[in-house]
C-alpha cells in the first residue's frame, strides 16, 4: 500500500473516530418538558420551630435559575434589609443579613424566581414557614383587591397587615405580614398570629412596602381587625390613588403640529398660560375649572424652543410653572418638510354618528383634530336625493371641545349628505379641509329601544348617580336616581349596554376618592352584573336591587 493511500485512511480512521466521540444531542421530536421543579429536601425543614440559624437552603429535583435575581422570593415579615439569595446548581441559599426577631414566625414566599434550565417552567408559589419559637402559627387571612372604580380585580397588589395601630401606617412603618394577589385578585396570608390588625391593601410601585410614590393605590379597612381562629370570612380590599393635598405637575406631552397635554395632581380652579414675554398665545381645549388635565394649542411653534409660565390655583393655593419644549428638535425628528405630509398637520373631521344614523332632531356634528372653525359656510352645502341645500342654520359651537353642529333640514328620501369643500373649515393653525363628504340616514321610532331602570333600596339617605355606558364603559348618560322610582332612557340604538352607579358620599356629583390619614375610603362604584341588551322597538325593565349583597362585578 502506498504512503499516499495509507495516509488518506488514516486521515479517514481519525475522522470517524472524532464523530463517535462528539457530544451527543437529544433527538429531535421528543415531547416538551412542562413538569415545574419539586422541592425535595430544605434546611430547616418546613415547620421547624425554635429556629437559630441564619440561612435557609432549598434544594430541588433539577437544575435551575433565578428569575429576575431571585427579586421573587420575599420574607414575611419583611426586614429593613432583605436577604441575599443565592443560586448554587439545585438548590437555592437565602442569607439574612440581619437578625431574625425571637419568637416570630417567619415565612418564606418562593414565587416564580425559581424556574427550570430548560423550558423555564416555575416553581408552584408557596409558603416557607418556620418559627424562632416554640409554636408556628397558623392562621389565615384571604380574600381579593379590587380597583375602586371599576370593580376588576388587582394583580400583585399587597396586602399588609400592622400589628402596630397608629397614623403613620403604612407611610413609614413595615407591615408584619403581607402577601401578593394572583392574577384573579386573589391574596392569602398565612402563619398569622392571633391579634388586633390594621389591614392595608397597596399597589407598591417601587417594592418597599411604603405608601410613598405617585401613582401607588392604597385600600383600607377602617376599623382594625381581628384575626382568630373564629374568622374564616373573606377580606376584600376597594384600592384607589389617594387624593392629593400638593399640587404638582405630572406630566407635559407636546406633539405637532401644536398640541401641549397637562396633568397636575390636583384639579384646577384656575389657570393662565403665557409666553416668557407675558402674552397669551394659547387656545385651550377640553378643560374646566375642576378638572386635572387639559390640552392646550399653540399656534406659533414654528421657533427652535418654546418656553410657557403656567399660573393655576388648586385649593385656593397659587403655583408658577416653567415649561420648556423645543418644537423645532421635534419637527426635524418626525422629518415633517411641509404641512401637509403627516396625519396629524390635516385638519380631518370625525363626526357623533351612530351606526351611520343619526336621531330626528339631533344635529349632525363635526369634530375637528384641531380647533377649528367654519370660515366659507359657502362652501359647505347638503346632498338630500337630487337636490342641494345651502346650510343656513349651524349651532353654537362648543368652546370647549370645539364640536362643529349643523341642524339638519327636514327630509323623506333615504339618506342625505353633508358635503364640506376644500378651505370651508379653518384651524387656530391656518390649515385647510380637504373635501369632507359624510352620508347618513334617520332613526324612526321603530329602529330604537326603550329602557325603564328601577333601583331598589332601602337605603335612600346618600346620593346616588346612575351612568348608562357601552360596551368599552364610555359614559352615555347619566341621571341622579331616585330610589325606587321609573327611570326612562328612549331613542336608545340597539346593542348591549352597561350600568354603574355611584354613592355620591360628598355630594359633589362625581367619583372621589379617599385618604387613608382620614380613614376616608373612595366613594363606592358599582356595576349592574346583568345584561342590559337593547332591541329595536321594544321597551326593557329592569330592577336592580341594591340591597341583594354580590360579590363586585368586572367593568365592562
Amino acid at each position: 500500500m502506498s504512503s499516499q493511500k495509507l495516509k488518506r485512511l488514516t486521515i479517514l480512521w481519525i475522522g470517524l473516530l472524532l464523530a463517535s466521540c462528539a457530544s451527543r444531542v437529544p433527538p429531535n421530536g421528543g415531547s416538551k418538558d412542562t413538569t415545574a421543579p419539586q422541592l425535595i429536601a430544605s434546611v430547616p425543614e418546613k415547620g421547624t420551630t425554635n429556629f437559630r440559624g441564619n440561612k435557609v437552603s432549598l434544594s430541588f429535583d433539577e437544575f435551575i435559575e433565578l428569575k429576575d435575581g431571585g427579586s421573587g422570593i420575599v420574607i414575611s415579615p419583611p426586614m429593613a434589609v432583605p436577604p441575599k439569595v443565592i443560586l448554587k446548581g439545585k438548590s437555592v441559599q437565602i442569607s439574612f443579613v440581619e437578625a431574625l426577631d425571637s419568637n416570630t414566625t417567619y415565612t418564606l414566599t418562593i414565587g416564580k424566581s425559581v424556574t427550570d434550565i430548560t423550558e423555564g417552567n416555575a416553581f408552584p408559589e408557596t409558603g416557607f414557614a418556620f418559627s424562632t419559637g416554640s409554636n408556628l402559627d397558623s392562621l389565615k387571612l384571604s380574600g381579593n383587591v379590587f380597583d375602586a372604580y371599576s370593580n376588576q380585580p388587582v394583580k400583585d397588589a399587597l396586602v399588609m397587615l400592622y400589628n402596630v395601630l397608629n397614623d403613620s401606617l403604612p407611610y413609614k412603618k413595615l407591615p408584619r405580614y403581607f402577601s401578593r394577589t394572583n392574577e384573579t385578585g386573589r391574596y392569602l396570608i398565612q402563619n398569622v398570629k392571633q391579634g388586633t390588625y390594621l389591614a392595608v391593601a397597596l399597589t407598591d410601585v417601587n417594592a418597599n412596602y411604603l405608601l410613598d410614590q405617585p401613582g401607588e393605590r392604597i385600600g383600607f379597612q377602617q376599623e382594625p381587625i381581628q384575626i382568630d381562629s373564629s374568622n374564616a370570612a373573606p377580606l376584600n380590599f376597594r384600592i384607589a390613588e389617594e387624593s392629593q393635598t400638593r399640587q404638582r405637575l405630572l406630566k407635559k406631552d407636546f406633539s405637532l403640529p401644536g398640541k401641549l397635554t397637562l396633568k397636575y395632581a390636583m384639579p384646577l380652579e384656575q389657570l393662565n398660560l403665557k409666553s416668557r414675554s407675558g402674552e397669551t398665545i394659547v387656545h385651550y381645549s377640553e378643560f374646566k375649572a375642576g378638572d386635572d388635565s387639559l390640552i392646550v394649542w399653540i399656534p406659533n411653534s414654528k421657533t427652535d424652543s418654546l418656553t410657557l409660565i403656567s399660573s393655576t390655583v388648586s385649593a385656593g393655593i397659587s403655583r408658577v410653572d416653567t415649561l420648556l419644549f423645543s418644537p423645532g428638535i421635534l419637527r426635524r425628528k418626525l422629518n415633517v418638510r411641509t404641512t401637509r405630509n403627516k396625519s396629524d398637520t390635516l385638519l380631518v373631521f370625525t363626526n357623533t354618528l351612530e351606526g351611520g344614523k343619526l336621531r330626528p332632531g339631533q344635529p349632525f356634528v363635526f369634530i375637528p383634530n384641531h380647533p377649528g372653525n367654519l370660515t366659507h359656510p359657502e362652501r359647505i352645502f347638503w346632498v338630500i336625493g337630487k337636490d342641494t341645500i345651502a346650510v343656513t342654520e349651524k349651532g353654537s359651537a362648543d368652546s370647549t371641545v370645539f364640536q362643529l353642529p349643523f341642524k339638519v333640514p327636514v327630509f323623506s328620501s333615504e339618506k342625505a349628505e353633508i358635503v364640506a369643500m376644500p378651505g370651508a373649515f379653518s384651524d387656530v393653525f391656518g390649515m385647510e379641509n380637504d373635501t369632507t363628504k359624510s352620508s347618513f340616514s334617520l332613526y324612526v321610532e321603530d329602529d330604537l329601544g326603550l329602557l325603564d331602570l328601577r333601583i331598589l333600596t332601602v337605603q335612600d339617605t346618600v346620593p346616588l348617580i346612575l351612568e348608562i355606558t357601552d360596551p368599552k364603559g364610555k359614559r352615555l348618560f347619566i341621571r341622579n336616581v331616585t330610589p325606587n322610582e321609573p327611570m326612562i332612557f328612549e331613542g336608545l340604538v340597539p346593542g348591549k349596554y352597561g350600568a354603574r352607579l355611584l354613592t355620591d358620599t360628598n355630594k359633589d356629583g362625581k367619583w372621589t376618592t379617599g385618604k387613608f390619614l382620614n380613614r376616608k375610603p373612595a366613594e363606592t362604584m358599582r356595576y349592574y352584573s346583568g345584561e342590559i341588551n337593547i332591541r329595536a322597538g321594544w321597551d326593557l325593565e329592569l330592577e336592580w336591587n341594591l340591597d341583594v349583597t354580590r360579590e363586585p362585578k368586572t367593568a365592562q
